[in-house]
């Protein structure tokens, strides 16, 4: 049987921090809600940048088409998310779902969604992470 090699004091701050890290459910839920939201950032970036002629549209396309999937990933994870106002889940699952369906469309079209769309989109899922962290405290 083989010693873990990790020092006394660096295993007492993996405790600390595994201990005081994520343990409030509404926390952990604007985390995965703003992580929802940067998607659209990128998005909103993306075509930006393409706008500019400063990315090749198979960036945009790709980008589109993997944002669709971390969205739909994160959408499911929002929505089995524990310890949160259900009201706040479906508004957060919502706007996430709506993102995942932009990019998806954008990816399949080869198109452009509109960049108002996005960004309402975004600040929703902004304004539900800011009202989760706000129920943590």
């Amino acid at each position: 049987m083989r010693r873990s090699r990790l020092r006394p004091m660096a295993f007492a701050a993996i405790v600390v921090c595994a201990a005081g890290c994520g343990s409030d459910p509404a926390v952990a839920f604007a985390r995965l809600v703003e992580r929802a939201g940067s998607w659209g950032a990128s998005m909103e970036f993306a075509l930006q940048l393409a706008a500019d002629g400063m990315v090749p549209r198979a960036y945009v396309d790709d980008l589109m088409q993997t944002a669709s999937e971390e969205l739909a990933t994160l959408s499911l994870q929002i929505d089995d998310a524990q310890g949160v106002d259900d009201d706040m889940k479906r508004t957060a699952s919502a706007a996430c779902t709506g993102l995942a369906a932009t990019a998806a469309d954008a990816a399949r079209a080869h198109g452009t969604p509109r960049a108002s769309s996005i960004r309402e989109l975004e600040q929703q899922l902004r304004a539900a992470a800011q009202q989760a962290r706000a129920a943590a405290r």
